[in-house]
C-alpha cells in the first residue's frame, strides 16, 4: 500500500546566539527562533544530518567565513517524517548579535531517503555507504547532495533580509520533501536532493483548531473510540492527515493544524476503515485561517455504522 505523507509541521525550533559576530552587528542582542516545517512526500523516511546552522550577511560568497554568525555547530540527525505537528528544540535561550542578515544556512553533511516501491517493498538511497552504515541502514542506491556540506543550504529570509533587534524574532522554514528529492534523469537510478525551502515570518501563520465529538446517544461500532478517527487538511494539493487525540484526558478530542499561511483550507473527517458516519456539518469544511489567530471548527458525529 502506498502511503502519502502529508505536511509535517515544525521539525526544528531554534533560539540561538552567534559564536562569531558579523561585521555590521552592533553591541545589542536579540533572540531568534527558526522553525523548520516539512511538506509532504511519498517517502517512508527522509533523514538529514545538520552539522552547522549559521546566519550570513553580504560578502560571504567570496570568503565563506566572512559575514558568518554561527548559531549552532552541534550535529543533529532528524527524520523529517517523524515530526508531524511536533516541536523539536535543538538550540534554546541564546542571543543573536543585533544586525542585518541576508541568509540562513544549514550545513547538511549527509542524508538518506527510503522510497516505497509498487511491490510493497522499499529502497534506501543514501549520500554514501558510510553514512548509511552510521544510521544503521543499508543503501541500495545513491542520494546526491551537491555542496550542502561545505557552503551550506542557502535559505533566503522573509523580505530577503532579517533585521535582528532586541525583540524576539521568529522565522518559519518550510522544507518541502516532495519537491526536494527527485530521480536523476536517465538510467543512473540515482536520486538527487535539490531542496525546495520557503521562509516566512511566523507571525503571518495561523492555526485551524478542530474538535470531534459524538452526538448524545450515538455509539461507535465495536471497540472503536474517537482516537481511531483522523482529519485531513488540504494544503494546496498537499494533504495532511492527523489523528484526533485527547491530550488532557478530559474526553475532548481535538487536532491543531498549526503554522498555516492565511487561506481557506478544506478539512475532512477520516473514519476508520469499514465505518460509515454522518455528521452535523457538510464535509469537507472550509476553514478560513488568518494571521496570528486560531480558527475553531467542530464536527459532531450523528450516526456511525459498520459497513
Amino acid at each position: 500500500m502506498r502511503f502519502r505523507l502529508s505536511t509535517l509541521f515544525l521539525a526544528l525550533l531554534i533560539a540561538f546566539t552567534g559564536c562569531d559576530s558579523a561585521d555590521n552587528n552592533s553591541g545589542d542582542a536579540g533572540t531568534l527562533r527558526v522553525l523548520l516545517t516539512d511538506a509532504p512526500g511519498d517517502f517512508l523516511q527522509a533523514v538529514v544530518t545538520i552539522d552547522e546552522i549559521y546566519l550570513q550577511t553580504d560578502g560571504g560568497d567570496d570568503d565563506p567565513e566572512d559575514g558568518r554568525t554561527i548559531l549552532s555547530d552541534e550535529s543533529v540527525t532528524v527524520d523529517l517524517l517523524t515530526l508531524q505537528n511536533e516541536v523539536l528544540a535543538i538550540v534554546e535561550d541564546e542571543a543573536v548579535p543585533a544586525g542585518t542578515y541576508n541568509q540562513l544556512r544549514l550545513v547538511i553533511s549527509g542524508g538518506f531517503i527510503e522510497v516505497e516501491g509498487d511491490d510493497g517493498g522499499s529502497t534506501i538511497y543514501a549520500s554514501s555507504d558510510d553514512y548509511a552504515a552510521e544510521q544503521g541502514v543499508e543503501a541500495e542506491g545513491r542520494l546526491q547532495m551537491p555542496s550542502y556540506a561545505s557552503s551550506g543550504l542557502k535559505i533566503v529570509l522573509p523580505n530577503e533580509i532579517a533585521d535582528i533587534d532586541s525583540d524576539e524574532n521568529i522565522v518559519l522554514i518550510d522544507f518541502d520533501v516532495a519537491e526536494s528529492f527527485g530521480r536523476e534523469a536517465g538510467n543512473s537510478g540515482m536520486w538527487v536532493m535539490r531542496p525546495v525551502v520557503r521562509a516566512t515570518d511566523l507571525s503571518f501563520t495561523g492555526t485551524a483548531a478542530l474538535s470531534l465529538a459524538l452526538e448524545d446517544g450515538v455509539e461507535l461500532p465495536g471497540d472503536l473510540t474517537l482516537a481511531d478517527f483522523s482529519a485531513s487538511l488540504d494544503k494546496g494539493g498537499d494533504v495532511l492527515v492527523v489523528p484526533f487525540t485527547d491530550e488532557d484526558g478530559d474526553g475532548l478530542y481535538a487536532i491543531d493544524f498549526r503554522y498555516l499561511p492565511p487561506a481557506a483550507y478544506p478539512i475532512d473527517l477520516v473514519a476508520p476503515e469499514g465505518v460509515a458516519v454522518e455528521t452535523d456539518v457538510v464535509l469537507p469544511l472550509d476553514v478560513l485561517v488568518e494571521s496570528g489567530d486560531a480558527t475553531a471548527a467542530a464536527i459532531v458525529i450523528t450516526s456511525a455504522t459498520a459497513e
